[in-house]
């Protein structure tokens, strides 16, 4: 599994728990995340908690092993990638590696994430979609940069 692949997946993801979503609601989201560049891609399990005071997301690779977390804490956003962690201001917008200057919509993602329709937008150069609704909010998403491709599909909303 490439290190970079991991690195821009832990970033982009980041930026959802970088501010809330819509709803001030607890809840917990479990589900699969597909991460695809030009050359690669991943598949990784997500179990992300929400609640009013913060975020955790774990992110699992094959045969469930732990391969990221990201938490926030106060205004800053902690990456544990297991002996590498990061801790990065909420409104930096790092770029993924010395090789790439994609930035990430860090203040965006969250509203996105628990948004109550199907939706499709656009901020240049992300693009975001929703592709599937259920009663507990969306099941199925997508983001594409021009260089990048991911796609969340939630199995379980646990709301409170």
């Amino acid at each position: 599994m490439s290190r970079l692949l991991v690195w821009c997946f832990v970033l982009t993801l980041s930026a959802c728990v970088a501010k809330p979503p819509q709803s001030d609601k607890s809840w917990r989201l479990i589900g699969k995340l597909s991460v695809r560049s030009e050359s690669e891609s991943l598949i990784l399990g997500i179990d992300w908690r929400h609640t009013t005071d913060g975020n955790e997301i774990v992110l699992n690779g094959p045969l469930g092993l732990k391969v990221a977390e990201i938490s926030t804490q106060g205004d800053k956003v902690l990456f544990n990638m297991g002996d590498q962690s990061y801790l990065l201001d909420e409104f930096e917008a790092p770029g993924i590696s010395s090789n790439t200057q994609i930035r990430v919509p860090w203040l965006k993602l969250a509203g996105w994430v628990r948004s109550e329709s199907v939706a499709i937008i656009d901020e240049y150069p992300w693009r975001f979609e929703i592709i599937e609704m259920s009663a507990q909010g969306p099941v199925s998403m997508r983001l594409k940069h021009p260089e990048l491709s991911f796609r969340l599909k939630v199995n379980r909303w646990d709301i409170q």
